[in-house]
């Protein structure tokens, strides 16, 4: 795993409140060399430290598919 660069207090704050109020949130991943830029409508279900690095939970709106992004990348 590459070096993480833990995220703003400020943004941690954000994403735990959505958690708890079960708000819906836009999530836009980062272009990669094999795929476009996408947004998603998610659901985030929690926010937790795997490693040294936080991770956000989340479900696709919609699908129910789940996943996990780290919060720096």
């Amino acid at each position: 795993m590459d070096s993480y660069r833990p995220i703003p207090c400020s943004i941690h704050d954000v994403l735990e409140a959505a958690v708890v109020r079960r708000k819906k949130l836009r999530l836009v991943l980062k272009e990669t060399v094999v795929e476009p830029a996408r947004a998603l409508e998610i659901e985030p279900l929690d926010v937790t430290t795997e490693g040294g690095a936080e991770f956000l939970l989340y479900r696709v709106a919609g699908s129910g598919l789940e996943a996990r992004v780290r919060l720096d990348l």
